[in-house]
Order: C-alpha cells, then sequence, then structure tokens
C-alpha cells in the first residue's frame, strides 16, 4: 500500500469534530448559537489586532 491511500490523522481529526459538532447540534440547539456567538468574537478581536492574525495565519493556527 502506497503513502497516498492514507489519510491523515488531521484531516481524520477534523471530520470527527465536524461529526461531533453537528451531532450536538441537533441534541443541544442552543450550542449553534453559542458556535456562531464565538466565531464573531473571534472575527472582531482578529480584526482589532491584525498582528495576531497575520502571526495565525503564518503558524497555521488560523
Amino acid at each position: 500500500m502506497t503513502a497516498d491511500r492514507f489519510v491523515s490523522s488531521d484531516h481524520i481529526r477534523s471530520l470527527f469534530s465536524q461529526a461531533m459538532s453537528h451531532m450536538y447540534r441537533t441534541e443541544v440547539p442552543l450550542y449553534g448559537t453559542l458556535v456562531e456567538l464565538v466565531g464573531e468574537i473571534n472575527a472582531d478581536v482578529l480584526a482589532a489586532q491584525p498582528a495576531m492574525a497575520e502571526q495565525m495565519q503564518r503558524s497555521g493556527e488560523r
């Protein structure tokens, strides 16, 4: 089996997190609201602190 047939662990974690988030949204309706609120706050902070946004982009944290 060649390496190109494997899926990276990062990709697997991402898929798992997305599935858990989707499941949790159906179980806890306010979870979706919380995720949206956190996204808005993060966007506001990064807009107010462009140096931090740039550093996070360079390091792959975004």
